[in-house]
């Protein structure tokens, strides 16, 4: 079993991942690097295996991608490494930081920039083609307003359609489970959609639990199946949801399912021919061909019922609702894509959001060139100063837990002590003093504990 980016894996899916090869008796191969983005869920496993000297890895130490301009592989490297003052430092040699501090001017920089690429040709093979350029920003809401500026240009440039097509956009509010089961967390027109089917006899009970037989409203017959989506209605009287499915299905939220659905914000897309689209939800297409998550497709035009048709010959239902523009991205759904040009809107406004990973994925998504634009660079140099990395449980627990033993044995042999002084017995030779190194295990070298022995500022090696 391969798997790329391994470092977005959790404590939980590396657990699952690892009981499956061993059960197929498989190799794992994980090909990652700690010094990008974390997981979004919980625990870095990577992290933790290489730290308990689980992994043996090999390590790829020469960066390809940018092999065509030294000193941005330079700056990279530095980034890669943890250099962070050093790498920004030579993106400044370069020329690649350009502080603006009206948001709009900035923005409408970064917009020319990106049409300014698309307008530069490459040679691939013998044909001569665009040269590509992608956006990234560390907040959704720093990415939307430089893609709002980009449509823009582009359409002054006559690289986009002029007319618009409002199309429907879904847009995650990531709820926790416990979220989910809690009916105040929904509001009419959000979008519920599973991932794992409902059987009928859930769906009636959620029904009759809270809607209620007498509701007017006909009980469901069947089960909710897997790709299935519905749309909030409203709250009912017995702290239920209820939602309107496809041909005006209603049916109660299995609030006691929370784990298998989702749920969304519906928002409006502007959309127009020549458009760069991304998935942001894997699906399929109205003629069946599969739409991969993170993938980014070209608009050709709309058929007559108003679905999206690619420039490669798909077409797409107008109603998927995955769909956002595909010209910036936030830096960890842009980890691992390589284009020509990378250029990182960034401002002071980022907060926690940027981070030394955040920045190192950021500038590194280019092969020929980078260019970094800001509000203000010394504010920046330090926001990307600080790492991401969390403490996970085991780190926390592990020091305390050697502690405790330390202090276990250290009593055992002040007890040894006493009571042969109590006593007036002679300890045998060296019994007490194994006790106190049986105490000192934990550190790098042997304690001699005396009775009077502070020990509250003890720190025990990891």
């Amino acid at each position: 079993m391969w798997i790329d980016e391994a470092g977005q894996v959790g404590t939980s899916e590396m657990n699952q991942i690892l009981a499956v090869a061993k059960q197929q008796s498989a190799r794992v191969i994980l090909s990652y690097d700690t010094k990008q983005h974390t997981p979004v869920a919980k625990g870095d496993a990577v992290r933790q295996l290489e730290a308990a000297g689980v992994l043996a890895p090999a390590e790829v130490k020469t960066i390809h991608r940018q092999r065509g301009n030294e000193a941005y592989r330079s700056a990279v490297a530095d980034f890669s490494e943890g250099r962070t003052d050093s790498g920004f430092k030579k993106l400044e040699a370069m020329g690649a930081v350009y502080e603006i501090k009206d948001d709009q001017a900035r923005y409408e920089r970064v917009a020319e920039r990106y049409a300014d690429t698309l307008e530069e040709k490459k040679y691939q093979g013998k044909k001569l083609v665009p040269k590509t350029c992608l956006v990234v920003c560390p907040t959704h809401r720093e990415r939307g307003l430089v893609a709002s500026e980009i449509r823009t240009e582009l359409k002054g440039r006559d690289l986009l359609g002029k007319r618009d097509r409002s199309l429907l956009k879904l847009e995650s509010i990531h709820l926790t489970n416990a979220e989910k089961s809690d009916s105040q967390s929904y509001s009419q027109g959000q979008w519920v959609a599973f991932h794992q089917n409902v059987s009928r006899s859930v769906v009636q009970h959620g029904f009759d639990r809270w809607v209620g037989k007498g509701s007017g409203y006909g009980r469901p017959n069947r089960g909710i199946m897997r790709g299935e989506r519905f749309e909030v209605v409203g709250r009912t009287d017995k702290d239920g949801v209820l939602m309107r499915g496809e041909g005006g299905r209603l049916v109660a939220v299995p609030l006691d399912r929370a784990g298998n659905f989702s749920v969304f914000d519906s928002k409006r897309l502007p959309v127009t021919g020549g458009e760069v689209l991304r998935v942001t939800q894997g699906g399929r297409t109205l003629d069946g061909h599969e739409l991969r998550n993170g993938a980014t497709y070209k608009v050709a035009g709309f058929n007559r019922e108003g679905d999206i048709r690619l420039s490669n010959g798909w077409l797409v239902d107008s109603a998927y609702g995955h769909l956002d523009h595909g010209y910036t991205r936030t830096s960890a759904p842009a980890q691992g894509s390589s284009v020509d040009r990378v250029l990182v809107a960034q401002d002071s406004k980022s907060g926690r959001a940027a981070s030394q990973e955040q920045f190192n994925v950021s500038v590194s998504r280019g092969k020929q060139s980078v260019e970094v634009f800001t509000d203000d660079k010394e504010r920046l140099r330090k926001s990307i100063s600080r790492s991401s990395h969390r403490t996970s449980g085991l780190e926390v627990a592990t020091p305390k837990t050697q502690k405790e033993v330390f202090l276990k044995h250290l009593n055992r042999a002040q007890r040894v002590t006493d009571n042969a002084d109590r006593l007036g017995l002679i300890v045998p030779k060296g019994m007490a003093q194994r006790s106190r190194v049986a105490a000192g295990k934990s550190r790098s070298r042997r304690v001699e504990a005396e009775p009077d022995l502070d020990v509250g500022g003890f720190e025990p090696d990891v």
